[in-house]
């Protein structure tokens, strides 16, 4: 049933007849044949492989087509206009706005119930357990409404969730954010410490190589979000990337950190969003 409605999709994406019964005879559906059916693994250990197993869903990971495979799959991810939906690759999130957090979640419960039934459908499980509401607004609020649900299980109100490594808080001050980046950035400056510091026999370019290689990313991932917090927030990246571009300069405390920008050429975190 599943390759029937998908070959049927690859049809229709491509404007094609196909019988829906056996794949076209065209050189790319032979193709989409080929990364859907009759697929097998084994599993090695140091001189010894498992038996082969079949593999009964999925594509191959890191394979061109299954981008194009996964957007066929889901076009018809259903959609609502009392609802906002923001797709990444198998992340969903999903936005209610109302005058009231009581209507802003019947309007989720009502698209959970349409979303349950596409799901039914294309036989996908939603991890609920994995699952999170929140309720973003300013002041002090009690939240102490009901839980949404899908398929009879319940997905709880929390205070904060992560989104594509994004962590929102309810206020969206993003201070718990900014916390988690900077102990990654101290943790990782850590390890590359022996490489950066002055007794290491590096030239000053592969220390800056190595700091926009591996410690600037963790600054600058999701930027155009964590902008807007506040300077209080922000001042913390600005120091422990002060800490990391002292250490390549072997710079001391009494020079102005406006010149190691200059010398090394890299922009204050804040700058950078």
């Amino acid at each position: 049933m599943l390759r029937k409605r998908l070959t049927a999709r690859l049809a229709q994406w491509n404007n094609l007849q196909i019988n829906q019964a056996e794949f076209s005879p065209l050189p790319h559906q032979n193709t989409s044949q080929y990364y859907l059916l009759d697929r097998t693994f084994k599993v090695k250990l140091n001189s010894t492989f498992s038996s082969i197993g079949h593999i009964e869903a999925g594509t191959p990971q890191g394979s061109l087509l299954s981008p194009i495979l996964y957007c066929l799959y889901t076009y018809d991810f259903p959609s609502s206009p009392t609802v906002e939906i923001y797709l990444f690759a198998d992340d969903a999130a999903i936005f209610s706005q109302s005058t009231g957090p009581e209507m802003a979640r019947q309007l989720l419960q009502a698209y959970l119930s349409l979303l349950r039934r596409w799901l039914k459908i294309w036989r996908i499980k939603i991890n609920t357990d994995k699952s999170h509401a929140i309720v973003f607004r300013k002041g002090n609020y009690s939240n102490n409404m009901p839980p949404l649900k899908l398929f009879g299980r319940t997905i709880p109100w929390s205070k904060s969730v992560d989104y594509l490594g994004i962590t929102l808080d309810k206020k969206l001050t993003l201070k718990n954010h900014l916390t988690k980046i900077k102990c990654k950035f101290k943790q990782r400056l850590a390890s590359l410490r022996n490489l950066l510091y002055f007794k290491s026999t590096l030239t000053i370019q592969n220390k800056r190589r190595i700091f926009l290689q591996y410690l600037q990313p963790l600054l600058t991932y999701g930027c155009p979000i964590w902008g807007m917090a506040a300077q209080t927030h922000l001042r913390n990246l600005q120091v422990v990337q002060n800490i990391a571009l002292r250490l390549i300069l072997n710079a001391p405390h009494y020079i102005h950190r406006k010149y190691i920008h200059a010398d090394l050429k890299i922009a204050s975190p804040h700058h950078s969003s």
